[in-house]
């Protein structure tokens, strides 16, 4: 009878697991990181109940810390959660333009010595989110706005979230 019991469980978390592993990599291919880590983070308060065994928990575990998407979702998830919060009060922006409303200011990137942290700010009145975004992803008009850039190409599209340029 506890064997029954204990297979009924092992089920039932299986099925669980996959439902979750398969909502992760739905919402990873639509680029939606943070309800991604929202199931991961499910996935892994499910592990840490009592009726889930050590061994499967961290057999689970495991399997996650080695998955390239996971690992990949988690990273993203985590630069999306750090720009929604970020503030920056520091005096060493620089402006680059100044047109339409619209300043655009640079500075170094703090992580990075080959790289520049970009800050747009400006009210648009009437104007969608959608549009705004749109701008951002036609990297080939940068050239037209963007601080000291001459030219401005797409070099790869991995994704609709993800751009080279």
């Amino acid at each position: 009878m506890y064997w029954e019991a204990e297979l009924v469980l092992i089920l039932f978390l299986t099925n669980f697991l996959l439902q979750k592993i398969q909502e992760i990599l739905k919402l990873v291919v639509t680029c939606r990181y943070l309800a991604a880590r929202k199931e991961y983070n499910d996935i892994l308060s499910a592990l840490e109940g009592p009726e889930v065994s050590a061994a499967v928990s961290e057999a689970v575990k495991s399997h996650l810390d080695r998955d390239e998407t996971v690992q990949t979702m988690l990273k993203r998830a985590a630069l999306i959660e750090r720009s929604i919060h970020f503030v920056d009060t520091s005096d060493d922006w620089i402006l680059g333009a100044d047109m339409f409303g619209i300043q655009t200011h640079y500075r170094k990137c703090e992580d990075d010595e080959n790289a520049i942290v970009v800050k747009i700010e400006g009210k648009l009145d009437d104007l969608p989110l959608f549009e705004q975004m749109a701008v951002l992803h036609e990297i080939d008009l940068y050239k037209e706005w963007a601080p000291f850039c001459t030219s401005s190409v797409m070099v790869d599209k991995i994704g609709n979230a993800e751009l080279f340029g």
